[in-house]
């Protein structure tokens, strides 16, 4: 009849067709995508803690070999400036001025510094100039004859020369990176002050 629609009347292959594929180029429904972004949020996020934790480390390791070095320059001259000297002028905790095969010489603490006093003609301990061995100090100590594990020198300024056995120094730094600080320490013996582990005075010239 006019104006209704066959219900017999076939179905197009081309619309059978179209409607399957736009049913297969369905795409990520809204969960699904929400999901993707907070995984790659999650993995995002480890990666990059990660990155910074080794980040951290390697600059930790490379301020703390930086130091290291530093120190261990300072602490090799101290030893050779001690272990060569025949008499001592005058001493504190952070400064001593003695007599070596050189000369008269002084190592003190100035501010943040350690320094060398070479071809020193005063006999007391200096308050300005010498070369600096070391900066960033924060703290720098010499015993005489300590107590073991201790923090009092049993070898005092007046007393005999021979006496003096054992010098020992501490010195600690400060660490740019963290706020902190490193302590080195140093044991000494003297071996030009006659003393039971002596000899005689060398002749050299100056270093």
């Amino acid at each position: 009849q006019p104006g209704r629609p066959d219900r017999d009347c076939p179905v197009h292959p081309l619309a059978t067709r179209g409607t399957k594929a736009m049913k297969s180029k369905a795409g990520f429904t809204l969960i699904e995508i929400m999901v993707s972004l907070v995984l790659v949020g999650l993995i995002a996020g480890i990666a990059g803690t990660s990155v910074i934790t080794a980040t951290k480390s390697y600059l930790f390791a490379r301020e703390n070999n930086a130091i290291t070095q530093k120190a261990q320059l300072a602490l090799n001259r101290l030893n050779r400036e001690i272990i060569e000297l025949s008499n001592i002028r005058d001493a504190s905790s952070t400064c001593v001025v003695y007599e070596s095969p050189y000369g008269r010489r002084a190592v003190a603490r100035l501010g943040n510094t350690v320094r060398l006093f070479t071809g020193y003609g005063s006999m007391v301990c200096p308050t300005e100039g010498g070369d600096v061995l070391v900066d960033g100090v924060q703290g720098f100590s010499i015993l005489y004859n300590p107590i073991p594990n201790g923090t009092v020198s049993l070898w005092s300024l007046g007393q005999d020369i021979k006496n003096l056995f054992v010098v020992n120094i501490q010195l600690v730094l400060s660490r740019p990176d963290t706020g902190g600080t490193v302590p080195f320490y140093m044991t000494v013996s003297p071996r030009n002050n006659n003393n039971s582990g002596g000899a005689a005075l060398p002749t050299a010239a100056s270093p």
